[in-house]
């Protein structure tokens, strides 16, 4: 009889183990479900200022062409000349 008692010991003893890594397991899953939404949230803010940044270099390099352009054309065109020159010749090789 001291076996039979033993054994259900440690079978409750096993099955509140049990429940607790149950519980230890959904409290992991939540908290890594956090971290992951959190992660993916500063991932989108960063990409949003990379592109905000990348958009305001692309403007400002564009103002500067055309200003460029507006201040000496004819030089503008002989350099756009000679540079559609040499990426046909080397398009070539």
């Amino acid at each position: 009889m001291s076996e039979t008692t033993a054994l259900g010991t440690h079978r409750n003893e096993l099955s509140s183990d049990i429940e607790a890594l149950k519980s230890d397991m959904a409290s992991l899953r939540k908290d890594f479900s956090g971290i992951a939404s959190n992660l993916g949230q500063q991932a989108k803010e960063r990409a949003a200022a990379v592109k905000e940044t990348v958009q305001d270099s692309v403007q400002t390099s564009i103002s500067s062409a055309e200003s460029c352009v507006q201040r000496r054309p004819l030089t503008s065109v002989v350099v756009a000349f000679g540079v559609g020159v040499i990426v046909s010749k080397l398009l070539k090789r």
